[in-house]
């Protein structure tokens, strides 16, 4: 379980370094529910995609 914690905690610390989402969208995969962020909105046409 701890491993777990310090998983969600590394998360919650790496998300807090990226802009606030402008879409996000749960997908079903074989290896099971995996979330996805859209960060490009209209205004960052040149910016690279994560």
């Amino acid at each position: 379980m701890k491993d777990k914690e310090e998983n969600a905690k590394s998360y919650v610390e790496a998300m807090s370094h990226l802009p606030e989402p402008v879409e996000s969208k749960m997908v079903s995969t074989d290896f099971g529910e995996v979330q996805l962020y859209k960060f490009q909105g209209n205004d960052t046409p040149d910016k690279t995609l994560l």
